[in-house]
């Protein structure tokens, strides 16, 4: 199962849960706010200091264009994805600075590029192979989001329950929602 969530609330204490509740593939929405970079930073930061990362081997992926972040920033999750790579337990995907139309943009452009080289013929492109140029993710089962999901896993999305749940969620609604 994997569960997607577009909101950065009580992340810590969800994913706690969602480990304890074998599910193994989590994915949080950290959006493209840049008001929210000291919050992403102090995440990061304190992420690895919490003993059940490396003692459940929960790898930490993150998708978005986190990497043109300020420094400061940035550096933290690198360290996250480093020193996680290994793990196979539990994979905690982040969403940082991510926007699902331009991803799909962006791996449009890829097959433009090689159709364009003569490495692709254009009129044989599949889902299969834009799917191979956007985020490597297994496909949520269900999606819990406070909002629209404002382009959020927009191509992964199609097959998913998308559950729209009030401002204070947390665990509690969690189990609620899981026992449906």
């Amino acid at each position: 199962m994997h569960i997607a969530f577009n909101f950065d609330e009580n992340i810590e204490e969800i994913l706690e849960t969602c480990m304890k509740l074998n599910i193994p593939i989590i994915t949080f929405n950290f959006g493209n706010d840049p008001s929210k970079l000291d919050a992403i930073q102090d995440f990061f930061l304190q992420i690895l200091q919490k003993p059940q990362i490396h003692k459940l081997r929960v790898k930490i992926s993150v998708i978005g264009k986190w990497y043109s972040l300020p420094e400061r920033v940035s550096e933290p999750i690198k360290e996250a994805i480093k020193q996680t790579q290994d793990y196979d337990q539990f994979f905690a995907n982040f969403c940082v600075m991510y926007n699902g139309q331009e991803e799909i943009i962006e791996a449009a452009k890829i097959l433009a590029m090689q159709a364009a080289s003569g490495k692709r013929d254009p009129a044989r492109i599949t889902k299969m192979d834009m799917k191979e140029n956007i985020n490597n993710f297994i496909p949520p089962n269900i999606i819990i989001t406070k909002e629209a999901l404002n382009g959020f896993l927009l191509w992964d999305s199609t097959e998913s329950k998308i559950i729209t749940v009030e401002k204070n969620f947390g665990v509690q609604e969690l189990l609620k929602i899981l026992s449906q």
